[in-house]
């Protein structure tokens, strides 16, 4: 990556949001990453319907995720279970988040049948199991105790009841730092004080009691400008001491 980077700027600014720290790295004409970013497809953030408890969301144009299959499990798993899996990727836009309750959602995703196959698999159903706290995830609606799976405009994995709530266009502090972003290669946004609470999705963590917090998110956005890769960081005034309290909880 480097020889490909003439040089990097690095800016720092306020505005009505909070901080915005921006990171502009010059890209040498006729290089790998210049041919790259003038293929790459860009996305808008569309993070408003999310839940307001979300606390870790990644959208990006389709592919990404098919590759990543394609490389991670692409030795592990039969032809007849990666195909179906891969072939009913999304091909558009994806969003994978992470939130409070705790719950994982993936929209849009693969088909029921293609999911369901792939947790019946001896790989599929030992990863699942592993991340959710089970010997062996199953298919269905319970592929783990305690822990639903839910199919509709999405795939959500979910420990707990659902509750209906706030969405993110409804949180103030969510709406300052999404606003205004333009379509770009892909968008994050981080809430470091809900990060704790929605990793008991994970089995190991399952038991925690929940530590509710006010949101302090930030928002990311990796864009394409003339020729340079820009990364764009704005976060509310409470973003870095939260994010510095979640570094420490996860040095301990």
């Amino acid at each position: 990556l480097l020889p490909d980077v003439r040089g990097l700027e690095a800016t720092l600014r306020g505005d009505v949001g909070g901080a915005v720290l921006g990171v502009r790295a010059a890209v040498a004409p006729g290089s790998p990453l210049a041919a790259a970013l003038a293929e790459a497809t860009t996305v808008e953030p569309s993070f408003g319907e999310l839940p307001g408890g979300t606390a870790i969301a990644l959208r990006r144009a389709g592919g990404a995720l098919d590759a990543t299959l394609a490389e991670v499990a692409g030795e592990r798993l039969p032809a007849s279970v990666l195909a179906p899996l891969s072939d009913s990727m999304p091909a558009g836009p994806w969003t994978l988040a992470l939130g409070a309750g705790p719950w994982l959602r993936l929209a849009p995703a693969p088909s029921g049948e293609a999911v369901d196959g792939f947790v019946a698999s001896a790989y599929g159903g030992a990863l699942v199991g592993a991340l959710l706290g089970c010997p062996r995830a199953t298919p269905g609606d319970t592929p783990c105790p305690g822990v639903g799976l839910e199919r509709g405009q999405g795939l959500v994995l979910r420990r707990g009841v659902a509750s209906e709530g706030t969405r993110l266009r409804d949180v103030p502090s969510a709406t300052r730092v999404l606003a205004g972003a333009p379509e770009a290669l892909a968008h994050a946004y981080i809430d470091p004080a809900g990060v704790p609470d929605a990793l008991r999705l994970l089995g190991p963590l399952a038991d925690a009691p929940p530590q509710p917090a006010s949101p302090r998110p930030l928002a990311l956005t990796l864009k394409r400008e003339d020729d340079a890769l820009v990364l764009e960081v704005r976060a509310t005034p409470g973003a870095w001491p939260a994010l510095r309290a979640l570094a420490a909880i996860g040095s301990e």
